[in-house]
Order: C-alpha cells, then structure tokens, then sequence
C-alpha cells in the first residue's frame, strides 16, 4: 500500500518504512519539516530552528534505517519527541490511536 494510501487512510505516514510519498533523501525530509505538507503536517522551520530541523531529519531517516549522523541522530531523537511524536507516534509509525482531536 502506498504512503499516500496509508497517509489517506491514518491521517498520516509511518515513518519507519521506505515508503516515501515527498521522497526520502535529506533535502525532501528538511522541506518537508521546514515548510509542512499540505495542510496535514505544520511548517515545524520554525519551531525547531535551523540546526535542529537538521537533527530531526536525521532522526527521520534513522526510523528507516537510511545513513545519518548519529551525533544528530541522538540529538534529532529529543526534539522528534518534543515536537513530532504527539502525531507520528514516539515510534514514528503514525497509527490512528497517534492522531489526536483538537
């Protein structure tokens, strides 16, 4: 099943596999964290900064077991959890019981 499927049906990815709906390589995971996608996930540029956009990418791309800084890695980890898990899940597989009214 497609990550667009998937995405339609949970709300929103799971994080842990190869399944790339915006493309999996660093600059497609920091312009999505940076500027959000289409109106399901927020522009997170903000709120994690610069650097920290650049960890939690890299924390990204560790769910699915792509190469990454792992110095980054551990720092992107935390803030995945502070800013991401509420939706994504703290395990970055996004199921329905991650996604929470408002």
């Amino acid at each position: 099943m497609s990550r667009l499927r998937r995405g339609r049906q949970q709300g929103l990815p799971n994080l842990t596999d190869k399944d790339w709906l915006y493309g999996g390589d660093p600059e497609a995971i920091k312009a999505t964290l940076i500027g959000g996608r289409n109106g399901v996930m927020p522009p997170m540029g903000a709120a994690l900064g610069e650097q920290g956009t650049k960890d939690v990418a890299h924390y990204v791309m560790s769910l699915s077991g792509m190469a990454n800084d792992s110095l980054r890695t551990a720092k992107g980890k935390e803030l995945f959890a502070q800013n991401c898990a509420a939706c994504h899940g703290a395990d970055g597989k996004a199921t329905c019981s991650s996604v929470r009214p408002t």
